[in-house]
């Protein structure tokens, strides 16, 4: 069995070696009948149109939301790619970074520690517009989306992913690529489904996790009830890296920092959760998600491996949306408004306790902790989207979008005694000239900005085979923090040269706006200090495609889809840290070329395989070595025993890269007493750099399924970095001068996680 699969994975290899996914049904007439008479077999995702029963692989094929209306991963006028709840389940992800991880040009990362878990898309970090069901997540405080483990990926129907800018439709952040969030409806579940699972191991210690759905549709179709609740308790990852002291805080000037013997330890336990839904009355349909938390990363800010670090980062929304079609299916309305609150609440201990910040008691903890929480981070907003099916094969989207966003009562605290030498602020005194406890001090400014937005997008199709797309857009910030009159552009030609066929070349425009963090800190607290000044950061790319489906029906495979893609980006006014402060920086030029392919084989197995190759150059940083050239992604989904054992295997390689670090060259001597763990402490100087050569690495992860009862008992266990292999992950921040991450930042070794499901 072994050899078998072997030889099964290097075939798949060698088929997807330098080519990539494509993906093209022709698209079925929609629905004549209401959605609650669609057959309860319909594959797990499917979106709302009817497909045939022998073409379910149509399925990961239909783009619903990711181009605002309904066409084919073949035809969209951009680089797009779905993922379908059937396909998570059978690749055995367990987060949403872990199925983002696999797309080309996206890699999975943590920055500050382990504490954001993020996703860079060709080598640039905080690049991903994050939505749920076309509503905006886009964080306006720091830019920091939610894309961690509270993120319940057992609601997710599809993720439909778009690579490359994408501002004319979507606006703010939509820079370097989208994730579109689209979650189950009623029908989907059709019932009760429960799951508790638990897992174990370094990687991810002591997880536990509990979940339940479910979703009824009542009057015929007409009301839609889908609900959700999830509960997590967990350790997650533990590292055992150098032990970081003390330094100079950050914006850290010339100084030396001090490190310890390693010194592994756990933090807190964390859990999230999370309640969400959806209830929908004929047009009109209610979302809602109020997730709540504890998260205690193992490592935190310039490497520091804690027990008193917390980050809170996630989103709570309600949604109304009005959806229905008119003059008799020519003409389409969304529309939708939505109000966002961003919980980002965190408290870190910066340093350790150590000779140099001593507890001051035994219940003391010692070091130097600061705490930013409370802060009313918000986005309250409406959008309005048109589409119009007009004679001479055209189709016309137009729409707008206005939301105001801000942030209020933002402030940090120290947990005493804080020596007054520390930080540059001045801590508040009362009527009696008597410092004020925990030193409270102002983080960011009481600030706001109003958007407006509007767009048109034309597609035409002059004859059958050819599509001409082109779009514009326009937004302006006001307020507080306004940015000028900003235009948008982009522009497709796809071309259906041969049966199963498509070129596409496209050209789109994107950018992110500077965010309260970055505009708008109070100065003399921890903080790079901000710059009110900042113009948005703007990007272009020039893309190429071709993608095909070959061996369609053809023995024993059912279908192979390969796309290659290649493009050339140019970035510009990035905002980076340079000498303590935000600032617009140069320009960045980014050569990608990606390759995904899928190979459909009867008797329900697949296989999968993904590459990106990655040159960037700065202009005042030169060649990016920060992110690996070179990786890729291989994987496979057999069903061994029909309806009964499936097992999976995923396999990800990446090349090797270099990484900014200090290096200690000096000792502390040995230190006595209460802090004698310290022993052996080393130092480093400001001038004491490097550009550590991370090493490649092969990230392996193995699964099996058992299903019974017609699949309502479902039994899965993971193994995750089987090899246990100790690597480590590219620096979203790229500085040379090495003042937030001290050490490379370490991923999770070798954990298990194993679950129970079942669906009444």
């Amino acid at each position: 069995m072994a050899r078998t699969l072997i030889h099964t994975l290097v075939a798949a290899a060698l088929l997807a070696g330098g080519i990539a996914r494509a993906d093209e049904p022709m698209l079925p007439e929609p629905p004549t009948q209401p959605a609650a008479t669609k057959p309860a077999t319909a594959p797990e995702g499917a979106p709302e149109i009817i497909l045939d029963a022998d073409r379910e692989i149509d399925l990961a094929d239909v783009v619903t939301s990711a181009a605002k209306g309904v066409t084919t991963v073949q035809e969209a006028p951009a680089i797009v790619t779905i993922i379908t709840s059937d396909e998570i389940q059978a690749r055995g992800h367990r987060w949403l970074l872990d199925t983002l991880g696999t797309i080309p040009g996206w890699q999975q990362i943590t920055a500050l520690g382990d504490q954001a878990e993020q996703v860079l898309v060709r080598g640039v970090g905080q690049a991903v517009l994050l939505m749920r069901d076309g509503v905006s997540l886009f964080d306006p405080w720091s830019n920091v989306a939610w894309l961690g483990r509270g993120q319940p990926l057992e609601t997710v129907k599809r993720i439909e992913v778009v690579t490359g800018p994408g501002g004319v439709l979507w606006g703010a952040n939509s820079f370097l690529g989208i994730a579109n969030l689209i979650t189950k409806d009623a029908e989907d579940v059709n019932g009760l489904e429960l799951s508790a699972g638990y897992g174990d191991g370094p990687g991810d210690k002591q997880d536990l996790k509990l979940w339940a759905m479910f979703g009824k549709t009542f009057w015929h179709g007409r009301l839609k009830v889908f609900q959700h609740i999830s509960y997590e308790r967990f350790i997650g990852p533990v590292f055992d890296i150098p032990q970081f002291i003390a330094s100079s805080p950050a914006p850290q000037p010339a100084g030396l920092a001090y490190f310890a013997k390693n010194a592994p330890r756990d933090p807190p336990p964390g859990w999230y959760l999370v309640v969400d839904g959806k209830l929908s009355l004929g047009p009109v349909s209610l979302y809602y998600m109020l997730p709540f938390g504890d998260y205690h990363p193992n490592i935190g800010f310039v490497s520091t491996v804690g027990q008193h670090n917390t980050f809170n980062h996630y989103d709570r929304y309600g949604v109304v949306e009005y959806k229905d079609r008119f003059a008799a299916d020519r003409v389409g309305v969304n529309v939708k408004a939505y109000g966002i609150q961003f919980v980002r609440d965190d408290s870190f201990q910066l340093f350790q306790p150590s000779v140099f910040l001593p507890k001051a008691s035994p219940d003391d903890v010692g070091g130097l902790r600061f705490t930013f929480a409370g802060s009313k981070i918000f986005r309250f907003g409406g959008t309005a989207d048109l589409d119009f099916r007009l004679p001479f094969h055209l189709r016309l989207l137009a729409g707008g979008e206005f939301f105001y966003e801000g942030v209020r009562d933002s402030n940090t605290s120290f947990a005493d005694p804080l020596d007054p030498r520390l930080l540059p602020l001045l801590c508040p005194v009362d009527a009696d000239g008597t410092r004020i406890p925990l030193c409270p001090h102002g983080y960011t400014r009481d600030t706001d900005r109003y958007v407006a937005a509007g767009y048109v997008d034309a597609q035409w199709r002059p004859v059958d085979k050819l599509t001409l797309d082109g779009g514009v857009r326009i937004q302006k910030g006001l307020g507080d923090q306004p940015y000028a009159l900003l235009p948008l552009y982009s522009a497709a030609v796809v071309y259906n040269f041969l049966p199963d066929f498509h070129a596409k070349a496209s050209y789109a425009t994107g950018f992110r706006a500077p965010v309260f963090n970055n505009t708008s800190t109070a100065p003399g607290g921890i903080s790079y200090g901000a710059n009110p000044d900042l113009k948005p950061e703007g990007s272009q790319s020039f893309q190429g495609e071709l993608n095909m489906r070959l061996l369609r029906n053809a023995k024993k495979v059912r279908s192979l889809e390969v796309r290659a893609d290649y493009s050339y980006t140019v970035l510009s006014e990035l905002i980076q840290i340079r000498n303590g402060s935000y600032g617009n920086t140069g320009a960045r030029a980014i050569h990608s070329a990606e390759a995904y392919a899928k190979l459909y084989l009867n008797g329900d197995h697949t296989l999968w395989a993904s590459y990106t190759y990655l040159y960037s150059i700065t202009s005042d940083a030169g060649i990016d070595r920060a992110s690996p050239s070179h990786w890729a992604s291989f994987g496979a989904s057999f069903n061994l025993v029909r309806n009964l054992l499936d097992v999976n295997v995923n396999l990800n390689i990446f090349g090797a890269y270099r990484d900014p670090d200090r290096v200690p060259t000096g000792m502390a001597g040995n230190i006595a007493g209460p802090y004698s763990s310290f022993v052996g402490t080393t130092t480093s100087a400001a001038s004491d750099l490097t550009l550590d050569r991370l090493t490649p690495v092969a990230d392996l992860q193995l699964g099996f399924r058992l299903r019974f009862a017609h699949d309502r008992l479902q039994i899965r266990v993971q193994l995750y970095n089987v090899l246990n292999q100790h690597y480590w992950y590219p620096d979203i921040f790229n500085d040379l001068s090495a003042t937030t991450e001290q050490v490379p930042t370490p991923a999770p070794g070798f954990s298990a996680f194993g679950r129970v499901s079942y669906h009444f």
